[in-house]
C-alpha cells in the first residue's frame, strides 16, 4: 500500500459483498489500523471493499468522519463512531427526498462498485494463482492496495496451505519450477 500523505487524516469505509457500509473511521496510518481491524474485529472476514479519502486536518477528517457515520449508520460503529455527543442536524431528517438526476446518479454509482467488486474478484483470483507459483507476497505487494498479510490471508480462503519447502523465488525460479511441473505437451 502506499503511503499516506505527509501531515494527513484519511476518512475510511469499508463496505461488504452488498455494498453495505461496515465500518467508519479515520487514520493517518491505513495499513496499521486496518492490520488493528483484521486482528481483533469479528466482522472482518465480511470486508469486501475499503476506501479512503484524504484531508489536509484531521479536524476536516473527524468532521467528515461523523457526517458520513450519521448518513450512512454503518453496521458496526459504536456511539456512532466516535465518543463525543453530536448535535442533531436537522439536513439529515427524513423529510428530503431525492430528484430523479440524484437516483440517477445514486444508480449509477452502484453499478460503478458492483463493477469493482468484479474487478476486485478477478484481482484476487489472479494473486492466489501467483502466490500458488511460488511468487513471495513481497514480490506483489507493491503492485496492489493490500498488504503482504492480507495476500497470504487471500490465499488461505481460497485453500492455500504452507508449503514445506520455501516458497520465495524470483519469478524466473517460480516460472522455471511451473515449466518443470508441467511441461508442455509433446508436439504431434
Amino acid at each position: 500500500m502506499a503511503m499516506p500523505p505527509p501531515g494527513r487524516t484519511g476518512v475510511y469505509r469499508f463496505s461488504n459483498a452488498k455494498n453495505q457500509i461496515l465500518y467508519i473511521g479515520l487514520t493517518s496510518n491505513p495499513s496499521q489500523r486496518w492490520a488493528q481491524h483484521a486482528s481483533d474485529k469479528e466482522w472482518w472476514h465480511q470486508v469486501w471493499m475499503r476506501e479512503i479519502e484524504w484531508f489536509p486536518t484531521r479536524e476536516e477528517a473527524e468532521a467528515e468522519e461523523a457526517r458520513l457515520i450519521s448518513v450512512a449508520a454503518p453496521l458496526y460503529n459504536k456511539n456512532g463512531g466516535t465518543t463525543r455527543q453530536r448535535k442533531a442536524n436537522p439536513r439529515s431528517m427524513n423529510y428530503w427526498k431525492p430528484d430523479e438526476d440524484f437516483v440517477s446518479l445514486a444508480r449509477r454509482h452502484m453499478r460503478a462498485v458492483a463493477s469493482l467488486a468484479a474487478a476486485r474478484a478477478d484481482l484476487e483470483s489472479a494473486i492466489v494463482a501467483t502466490l500458488r507459483s511460488g511468487i513471495a507476497a513481497r514480490h506483489i505487494e507493491p503492485h496492489v492496495p493490500w498488504t503482504g498479510q492480507t495476500l497470504y490471508a487471500l490465499g488461505r480462503r481460497d485453500g492455500m496451505e504452507k508449503r514445506g519447502e520455501p516458497t520465495v523465488m524470483s519469478p524466473r525460479e517460480a516460472a522455471m519450477r511451473q515449466a518443470k511441473e508441467n511441461p508442455p505437451p509433446p508436439a504431434a
